[in-house]
């Protein structure tokens, strides 16, 4: 059976992030990107957004998950 593991999952945020950013710098570096390289830039930006917005309202949410059964136990 698996486990709830919110460590895990911000782990694998973080790495799916990492990788992302190192992906852009790839592109960076390049000089003379063709339309077709600046559309796949174009789409690891979106990822990497999509990927940071989603981990920082993933750690909200536990934040005030934890916080709300913090309060119910006092």
């Amino acid at each position: 059976m698996a486990t709830f593991s919110p460590d895990g999952i911000i782990n694998s945020l973080g790495s799916t992030l990492t990788a992302t950013e190192a992906d852009m710098n790839t592109f960076i570096t390049q000089p003379n990107l063709s339309t077709s390289q600046l559309l796949q830039f174009q789409g690891l930006i979106g990822k990497w957004s999509l990927m940071s917005n989603l981990s920082s309202t993933l750690i909200k949410n536990l934040y005030d998950a934890f916080g709300g059964i913090v309060q119910k136990m006092a």
